[in-house]
């Protein structure tokens, strides 16, 4: 099943279309929790594998997301360069049980996982909300840089919780391997 969150999409821009095996789930949260928005959601969703992406990622190729255990990034960067230590900070503060986390952000043992577009199981989300809580970081979550953090929040949550991660990373590997600004239409030209 497909579930489309609309995190305050412009109604002037929405076209009713009809579609089938498809939910779209109308967010009532601050619009700028967007990237942590679809973990906070799946907490009360049924499902037993999910895969998260945003609006704007196009494949180009067929993606088989049934090859993963617990968490897999759909792409992850290596560089620390852009990494807000205050905000990182912030969230993981709010957590529970948060020592190993500030541990693995510290030592930066982690790698990052863009736009917090990943395959995760529903077992492997609940240890991670039972285990730190990550439903309170909507509580700290206010901006479009907030939301930059949380890719690294994320990805420092997955790597302190399943450390395997790190033999299997992503389905599309590292983003400098990335097609950058590929509209639909190129697309649909190529």
């Amino acid at each position: 099943k497909i579930i489309i969150i609309d995190n305050y999409s412009d109604e002037d821009y929405i076209e009713n279309v009809e579609f089938s095996n498809c939910e779209v789930i109308k967010s009532t949260y601050h619009p700028h929790l967007r990237l942590y928005l679809p973990f906070l959601i799946a907490l009360n969703i049924n499902f037993e594998r999910t895969v998260i992406i945003h609006d704007g990622t196009i494949f180009q190729k067929y993606v088989d997301f049934s090859i993963f255990d617990n968490v897999k990034y759909l792409w992850h960067f290596d560089t620390k360069l852009y990494d807000d230590h205050n905000l990182i900070h912030q969230q993981l503060s709010c957590l529970k049980n948060n020592d190993g986390l500030f541990n693995v952000f510290k030592n930066k043992m982690f790698t990052g996982c863009l736009g917090s577009s990943l395959a995760i199981t529903k077992k492997f989300l609940l240890e991670i909300e039972e285990k730190y809580c990550i439903s309170k970081l909507s509580t700290v979550i206010h901006s479009k840089e907030h939301a930059v953090a949380f890719e690294r929040t994320i990805s420092i949550i997955c790597f302190e919780l399943y450390p395997k991660l790190i033999n299997d990373l992503s389905f599309e590997g590292e983003i400098s391997n990335m097609i950058w600004g590929l509209k639909n239409e190129n697309f649909k030209e190529n």
